[in-house]
This record gives C-alpha cells, sequence and structure tokens, in this order.
C-alpha cells in the first residue's frame, strides 16, 4: 500500500505543491522510524519494569531478612536469666553483624542496580541507533529514486 492510497497520509498530499520538501519526502522513512521507535520504548520499558521487580524483590528479601533477626534478637534480650555481660557482649555482636551484612547487602544491591542500569542503556542504545540506521539508510527522496528508476 502505497503512501498515496492511505487516507490518512492523502490529507497531506496537497501540501506537497506548497511545501518542496514535502514533495521529496518520504513519509514511509518517518512511518518506520515511529514504528522502530514504539519497539525501542516497549523494549525499554520492559527491561525497567523487570529490573524494578528483580531489585524490589531483593529488597523485600533484604528487610524480611533483618526483621528476623531483629526479632531474634530483641527475643534473646528480653531473657531476664542472660547476666547484663553477656546481654552486652550479645549487642555487640549484633551491631557488628548488622554492619556487615547491611554494607554486603547495599553492595549487591548496588551492583544489581549498575547490571540493571547498564542493560536498559543497551536496550536504549539498541533503539535509538535502529532509528538512526533506517532515518539515515532511507532518507532518499522519493523523487531521486525514481529519476534513478527511470533512468
Amino acid at each position: 500500500m502505497s503512501n498515496n492510497e492511505n487516507p490518512f497520509l492523502s490529507f497531506f498530499n496537497s501540501f506537497n505543491e506548497q511545501n518542496p520538501f514535502a514533495a521529496s519526502a518520504n513519509s514511509d522513512v518517518f512511518i518506520e522510524a515511529w514504528r522502530l521507535n514504539a519497539k525501542a520504548l516497549t523494549e525499554i520499558s520492559e527491561s525497567i519494569l523487570d529490573h524494578t521487580y528483580e531489585l524490589s524483590t531483593t529488597q523485600v528479601k533484604v528487610v524480611q531478612k533483618n526483621a528476623e533477626e531483629l526479632a531474634k534478637f530483641f527475643k534473646e534480650m528480653a531473657d531476664t536469666t542472660t547476666k547484663p555481660e553477656d546481654k552486652i557482649a550479645k549487642q555487640t555482636d549484633f551491631v557488628k553483624t548488622s554492619v556487615e551484612t547491611t554494607l554486603k547487602d547495599s553492595k549487591e544491591l548496588a551492583e544489581k542496580a549498575v547490571k540493571q542500569g547498564t542493560a536498559t542503556g543497551e536496550a536504549i542504545n539498541k533503539g535509538a541507533t535502529a532509528v538512526f540506521s533506517e532515518l539515515s539508510k532511507n532518507s532518499q527522496p522519493k523523487n531521486s529514486k525514481k529519476e534513478k528508476q527511470a533512468a
């Protein structure tokens, strides 16, 4: 189906006589670029949503683990049979372990975020490259293609 048969684009055909650019513009190229943009946007959105879900799930697991450890710690501190000096030792150990675990979990989350950001960036780059490649490959005016065929 050529552009002249498309009722939407036929409205714009009258502009060809008034605008020299419109007369030589290949609207198929721009339609293909829009299609590629929509495809790229879909891929980028999927990448963002998938990675956000994965990162959020990991964060929830970390919070649940920390809440369980904290509940266990408070239960141990509530034990009246434990000597005060043993409680102080447990508190010190708990703080040390908590800091180490927090740093490890933060590092893991940061690494995942960087990895996922890179993957999304690659999807953006791939989409943009496809669109610009399509535009530059097919940016020849309609008339020059017809002239080459006629020659």
